[in-house]
């Protein structure tokens, strides 16, 4: 087949699907994954998947909370 009349024809079939697509998604698929409060290098919506982004993942220690104390105050002791 002629190499012109082959882009001929692929440059009319893209117009026809750009104007009509014959298949249309009607779902967006988004996954969902579910992980660990001290899993950290995870953001939202970049980096959001851990399989993909093990490399920029790390665990980080859970630092342990101090009992809360009526007396004290209830702002944060940072900048005191």
């Amino acid at each position: 087949m002629d190499p012109d009349e082959t882009e001929r024809l692929n440059r009319r079939l893209s117009d026809i699907f750009r104007a009509d697509p014959p298949v249309t998604q009607l779902i967006f698929r988004t996954p969902t994954h579910f992980v660990h409060r001290r899993v950290r290098g995870l953001s939202t919506p970049f980096r959001a998947q851990p399989d993909r982004f093990m490399g920029d993942l790390w665990i980080e220690d859970e630092p342990v909370a101090p009992l809360p104390d009526a007396r004290s105050s209830t702002r944060s002791p940072v900048g005191r």
